[in-house]
């Protein structure tokens, strides 16, 4: 690859997106410090992660469950100021947080960084450490380390209270790679018998993290539920040509870089993997448009039935 060809690379994954556009609080990411471990902090104070809350003692009120359901960074931003005016630098008490995930921590971290012009991207995957031997779904963000010339994941939702209860004794600002396998080698992992019978039972699963992980190469970071184009349910049996489709997605998302205008080409020009404008939020039985608040009604046609509620693996 050319020096030139790695320079646009770098520049689309450093160029804010819609999903990741601070928005009308582009000031308020423009006082952030350009520290990484300190960004970290940050979205420490920002985001209460909501599997977690327990864990600190916080109960989620029935009315703010829905927090977790905001995709684009812009939207977050604003729903942060709601609980809490001060500069984003202020960690914010637990009950005044946003609800979020892993994605979302993800996120605003590479919405933080691109605003500061350091190519980033949210990568979805399998982390090794989150459960005693058991692989769980996870999203990092991965960033351009320029003096290392490579991308370097970062995990910057486990806090010290996290790192405590889980053991974590790596460096979380590099995580290795036997801790995080991008969704595209866990397909690939799956796909040659390794998971057992995870294939079996848990393939839907992981095909929807293939699709978002690859839709997130192209800077559309969607929730951990969503669902559109070929994805499945879990009582749905693949076609080969589906299950053919996913190992594409898998091996252009493995590759990365290498393979940069065809994972561009083959999202702008197949409606199989393209991001529509509604997609089917599985924990809601909703559709919902990707930007804007403004939800569709239950039950349309097709889709319901495709994709009904089932219970998430996060």
């Amino acid at each position: 690859m050319t020096a030139r060809a790695d320079e646009l690379i770098l520049e689309y994954y450093r160029t804010p997106s819609p999903m990741t556009s601070a928005g009308a609080h582009a000031a308020a990411f423009d006082a952030l410090p350009r520290d990484l471990s300190e960004l970290c902090t940050i979205i420490h104070g920002l985001v209460l992660h909501r599997m977690w809350a327990p864990n600190y003692g916080v109960t989620i009120p029935r009315a703010r469950q829905a927090e977790q359901h905001i995709r684009p960074t812009s939207e977050m931003l604003a729903q942060i100021f709601v609980h809490d005016r001060r500069p984003f630098a202020a960690a914010r008490p637990l009950d005044k947080r946003i609800i979020g995930t892993c994605r979302d921590f993800a996120v605003l971290l590479c919405a933080m960084l691109r605003h500061q012009g350091i190519p980033a991207r949210a990568r979805s995957g399998l982390a090794t450490y989150l459960k005693s031997a058991t692989f769980m779904d996870h999203w990092l963000c991965e960033y351009w380390h320029a003096e290392k010339r490579r991308w370097v994941a970062v995990d910057c939702q486990i806090d010290a209270l996290q790192r405590r209860t889980l053991g974590v004794d790596f460096d979380l600002l590099d995580v290795p790679p036997d801790k995080f396998k991008s969704a595209g080698h866990a397909w690939r992992r799956c796909r040659n018998g390794e998971f057992g019978r995870l294939f079996q039972t848990g393939r839907w699963f992981l095909a929807g993290m293939v699709a978002r992980d690859f839709s997130s190469l192209n800077r559309m970071e969607m929730l951990s539920w969503d669902m559109w184009g070929i994805m499945f349910r879990g009582d749905e049996t693949p076609t080969e040509d589906n299950l053919a489709f996913f190992d594409r997605l898998a091996a252009l998302s493995r590759a990365g870089d290498e393979c940069f205008e065809e994972i561009q080409a083959l999202y702008d020009g197949d409606a199989r993997i393209r991001v529509p404008p509604l997609v089917f939020n599985r924990h809601l039985n909703k559709f919902e448009r990707v930007f804007g608040r403004a939800q569709e009604p239950r039950g349309r046609g097709r889709w319901i039935d495709r994709f009904p509620v089932e219970t998430s693996l996060a």
